[in-house]
C-alpha cells in the first residue's frame, strides 16, 4: 500500500517539477498560465495521462466533472498548446528516475536486461506533416509514427524512448542514442535486439560503453552482415575478429582474414574517419563478435553477441532471446491495455504529448502489478497463473482518478488473473490494423 501512494506522490512531484521550470517547458513563460483559471498545467499533464477512448470533449468533462466549472474543448487545446512536448519527455524521464530499483530480483546473473525495438502506431491524417504522411494509389491516406522503445524486461516497464516520424525512420540511430546514456553505467546491462538493429555500428556503440549484446541478424545464406563470414551451414558458437574499414581497395583485401568491409557508401561507422585517404595507411576498427547459430523448429536463427562462452553458453543466449519477446507483449498493451491508438489531436506536438503520457501511465501501472501477487489456490491449477495486466490497468485509472481508495488497490488488483500457457504459437496475422480516431472529434 505504501508503494502504490509513494507511486501517485511521485507523478505530482513530477508534474510540479516541471511546471515550476517556465523558462524550460512553456512556449511563452512570462504570460501561459499567469492568470488563475479553470485550467492549471498540472490539469493537463494529469488530464492527458489518464485519457482513454473517449472524444475530447468527452474527456474533458470525464476530468473536470467535479469542479465548478468544466472548460471547453477549444480551450483545452489552447492550454496544452502552451506546453512544449519535452517537457511530457522530461514527465517519462522523471518518472522513470525517480523510480530506478537495481535490486537483484531485477538483475539476470548481475546484468540488467533491456529489449529495444520499434512499432509503428498510426496518427490522425493530416497531409501538413510530409514526414509521416503517405497517400497510396487504391486512395488510402494515413501518417505514421514509428516509436523506438528501450524495455526492462524483468521490471516490465519503458526505460526510454525515441519518436520519429515514418518517412526519417532511423532505428539504429535510435538504439544507439538510447545505448549512449548508459555509457559505463554501474550496473552491467545486456541489450537484446532483433534484426531490423543488425548493424556493426550499434554493437561498437554498446562495446564502447562498457556493455553487452544479444542482436539477431539474418542467417548466413541471406544478404545479412552474418553473409560472406566463412560460416559452417549447421549449428555453431564461433568467435570472429572483424577488421571494420571504409575504403574497399585489393591491398586491403588481402589484409582481411573475412569479406566484411564497411562501404561508406552503405552505412556510417563513428569509429571510423568519416573521409578516407588513398594514399595513407588502412585503417580498421578491430570488432570482436560471438556468433550463435541455433536451431528453432525447422530453421536456423543467428544472433550476434560479445557475451562469453563459459557464462553464457548457447541455451543461454537463446533464453535471453526469447525473453525479448516481452518487448512486443508491452507494445500490445500500451497500444490496446493503455490505449495510445486513440488519439485527440492531430498536431504534432500534441501527438508527442499523448505517446509520452501514454507510456508514463503504463510504467506507473506496471510497477504497481509488480506488487501484487497471485495467491495459491487451495484446489491447485493445471496452468500457471500471473496478473491480469487489462484489468490491473483499470483499477489503477480508478485510483488516479480518487475511484478507489490506495489501500484496495493491490487487494482489487489481485482478484483478476489469468494463465499463463507455454509453447503456444498461431501464424502471424499480417493485415494492417488502423487506429481509432475521429477527426471531427479531435482539435
Amino acid at each position: 500500500m505504501r508503494a502504490v501512494g509513494r507511486y501517485k506522490k511521485i507523478l505530482r512531484n513530477v508534474i510540479d517539477n516541471i511546471c515550476s521550470e517556465r523558462d524550460k517547458y512553456f512556449v511563452s513563460p512570462d504570460s501561459d498560465f499567469t492568470r488563475s483559471g479553470m485550467i492549471a498545467p498540472q490539469d493537463i499533464f494529469t488530464s492527458l495521462l489518464l485519457m482513454e477512448d473517449r472524444s475530447l470533449s468527452g474527456e474533458v468533462i470525464e476530468y473536470f466533472g467535479s469542479k465548478k466549472d468544466i472548460p471547453t474543448s477549444s480551450a483545452f487545446v489552447q492550454a496544452r498548446a502552451k506546453i512544449k512536448p519535452e517537457a511530457f519527455k522530461a514527465f517519462f524521464d522523471g518518472f522513470i528516475s525517480e523510480t530506478a530499483d537495481n535490486r537483484k530480483k531485477y538483475l539476470y546473473k548481475g546484468y540488467r536486461l533491456f529489449a529495444v525495438d520499434g512499432s509503428d502506431s498510426h496518427v490522425p491524417d493530416n497531409p501538413d506533416d510530409p514526414d509521416s504522411y503517405f497517400s497510396n494509389s487504391n486512395g488510402s491516406r494515413y501518417n505514421l509514427y514509428h516509436i523506438n522503445a528501450m524495455y526492462d524486461l524483468l521490471r516490465h516497464t519503458y526505460t526510454d524512448v525515441v519518436i520519429q516520424k515514418k518517412r526519417t525512420v532511423n532505428e539504429v540511430a535510435a538504439f544507439i542514442e538510447m545505448v549512449e546514456k548508459h555509457k559505463n553505467d554501474d550496473i552491467p546491462i545486456i541489450f537484446t535486439a532483433d534484426r531490423g538493429y543488425e548493424c556493426y555500428n550499434d554493437m561498437a556503440h554498446i562495446i564502447e560503453s562498457g556493455h553487452k549484446f544479444v542482436i539477431r541478424v539474418k542467417d548466413i545464406d541471406s544478404r545479412g552482415i552474418a553473409a560472406g563470414l566463412g560460416l559452417p551451414d549447421r549449428y555453431f558458437d564461433e568467435y570472429i575478429t572483424l577488421y571494420l574499414t571504409r575504403s574497399y581497395t585489393e591491398e586491403i583485401k588481402k589484409l582481411m582474414k573475412y569479406d566484411c568491409c564497411i562501404k561508406h557508401i552503405v552505412t556510417d561507422f563513428d569509429y571510423l574517419p568519416k573521409d578516407y585517404d588513398r594514399n595513407s595507411p588502412a585503417q580498421f576498427y578491430e570488432l570482436p563478435i560471438r556468433i550463435v547459430r541455433f536451431k528453432v523448429k525447422d530453421s536456423y536463427e543467428v544472433t550476434m553477441t560479445n557475451l562469453p562462452k563459459e557464462e553464457f553458453p548457447p541455451v543461454e543466449i537463446k533464453k535471453l532471446y526469447s525473453m525479448r519477446w516481452g518487448i512486443e507483449t508491452s507494445f500490445r498493451h500500451l497500444k490496446y491495455t493503455i490505449g495510445l491508438n486513440y488519439y485527440h489531436s492531430k498536431k504534432p506536438d500534441s501527438l508527442l504529448q499523448e505517446i509520452y503520457s501514454r507510456m508514463v501511465l503504463y510504467n506507473f501501472c506496471q510497477l504497481i502489478t509488480n506488487r501484487a501477487k497471485v495467491k495459491p489456490s487451495k484446489k491447485g491449477r493445471k496452468y500457471a497463473y500471473k496478473i491480469n495486466f487489462t484489468q490491473a490497468v483499470k483499477i489503477c485509472r480508478d485510483y488516479l482518478k480518487k475511484k478507489i481508495r490506495e489501500e484496495n488497490v493491490i487487494k482489487d488488483i489481485e482478484k483478476f488473473i489469468e494463465s499463463v500457457r507455454t509453447g503456444r504459437s498461431s501464424r502471424r496475422i499480417k493485415s494492417p490494423k488502423r487506429d481509432v480516431y475521429f477527426n471531427y472529434r479531435i482539435a
